[in-house]
């Protein structure tokens, strides 16, 4: 085995590591995208997953800490809607109309529109994108035009085109926006930017009341305060088993939480399973509110890593030239896997934002996948998990001795 695909390991035997770690990794996978499966934010998957997270924790030794965030556990319990094929967005309110559709494609549009006892159809550069969550960090100024548009003038209903992104991804996903809304594939779009139907009936029960999600966080002391931090969020899209997006991250974290437990550190190490990433922006923003930015090291954060057919990529926001040629010094001896251009559509922007030097682990070539039914554990490669949290293990460890201000810019 070559040693470069395993952890580091201070006793010069990285094979057996390695062995381990798959056991490990396959372990992680089966439970939380096979036995588990759908896991959005409130539901009983998501608490299921979270209690999985935790045992898992204190049984490599880990202080855990559970913190909580309110959100609401929401359902549907009915749904007939003709045309067929129309999708309840999440946290949609329910709804029972019938009504003319009023096609929209730009903001323009929008405002000039009359959609008193209508349901606005959106589409073209409306729905190019879904709409961020009103307290989304990385909301941006046609986010809030179109939400402000929709609730002033008030449809029945809002309908968006499946947008042009390469993964499945609601129009909208907000348990803040008051309208009932949701998402049309390409074909039921189609034929009713012809006019047919003429009139749309959604008809949909939701259930939807006070609940809560949970970050697990587990702490493993060094000898000084400063800490390095590694996450991942254990939530999915309510239309998968998310295996890829992100059970594969957090078993890349748990994998390293076991691998480390028996060690003394010369820094603090946290382990963060963050919850609310994919529809709610709760969880890092939860997390770091306690969390003390100004002792973190660097943030290391696992989304998307494990792939089959993708390639491991790695990047970095907010970090200096040293730190981005330490990791990329270590990057060279894994072949398998590339540097990439910065992305901020996960977590570690939040630490990026707040100056936290933040390597982003990540995956080319399948983003295809996410959020659909067809993200399962079938796609997903140990080899590959093996060797994104061999590549986070030696970061880790070349960064044990270093101050706080060597991997800011």
């Amino acid at each position: 085995m070559d040693e470069h695909h395993s952890f580091t390991q201070r006793d010069g035997l990285p094979g057996n590591i390695m062995l381990n770690s798959s056991n490990h990794l396959m372990a992680h996978l089966r439970e939380l995208a096979g036995r588990i499966g759908v896991r959005y934010v409130g539901s009983p998957g998501n608490h299921t997953a979270a209690e999985y997270i935790r045992c898992e924790m204190e049984k490599a030794g880990l202080a855990v800490e559970i913190q909580t965030s309110e959100c609401p556990e929401w359902a549907v319990r009915r749904a007939v809607c003709e045309p067929e094929g129309i999708l309840v967005n999440p946290f949609s309110p329910q709804v029972d109309v019938t009504a003319p559709v009023v096609p929209l494609c730009t903001v323009a549009e929008l405002a000039a529109a009359d959609l008193r006892g209508g349901i606005a159809l959106l589409y073209g550069d409306l729905s190019a994108a879904p709409v961020s969550p009103k307290r989304w960090f990385l909301k941006t100024e046609r986010d809030e035009q179109i939400v402000g548009l929709l609730e002033r003038k008030a449809p029945a209903a809002v309908l968006s085109a499946q947008p042009a992104v390469p993964y499945f991804a609601h129009g909208f996903c907000d348990a803040d926006f008051s309208i009932p809304s949701a998402t049309l594939p390409h074909p039921v779009a189609l034929e009713l930017l012809r006019g047919n139907p003429p009139a749309v009936r959604l008809a949909w029960e939701t259930e939807s009341r006070p609940g809560s999600t949970a970050n697990v966080v587990g702490r493993m002391k060094g000898s000084r305060p400063e800490k390095i931090v590694l996450s991942a969020h254990h939530d999915t899209a309510a239309t998968t088993p998310g295996a890829c997006d992100n059970a594969g991250g957090i078993a890349i974290l748990l994998a390293l939480a076991a691998h480390w437990t028996a060690e003394e550190r010369d820094c603090g190490l946290e382990f963060a399973a963050l919850s609310g990433h994919e529809y709610l922006p709760l969880g890092v923003e939860r997390y770091l509110q306690t969390a003390s930015p100004g002792k973190m090291i660097a943030a290391l954060n696992f989304d998307g890593a494990g792939h089959r057919l993708g390639t491991n990529t790695l990047t970095a926001m907010s970090a200096s030239d040293a730190l981005i040629r330490a990791a990329r010094s270590v990057l060279d001896r894994f072949p398998g896997a590339v540097w990439t251009d910065p992305w901020p559509e996960s977590d570690h922007s939040a630490f990026a934002m707040r100056g936290v030097p933040a390597l982003a682990f990540g995956g080319a070539g399948v983003r295809d996948i996410h959020h659909t039914p067809g993200d399962t554990i079938d796609g997903m490669s140990t080899e590959k998990l093996n060797e994104a949290a061999s590549i986070a293990a030696e970061i880790v460890e070349d960064l044990q001795k270093k101050s706080i201000g060597w991997g800011r810019p």
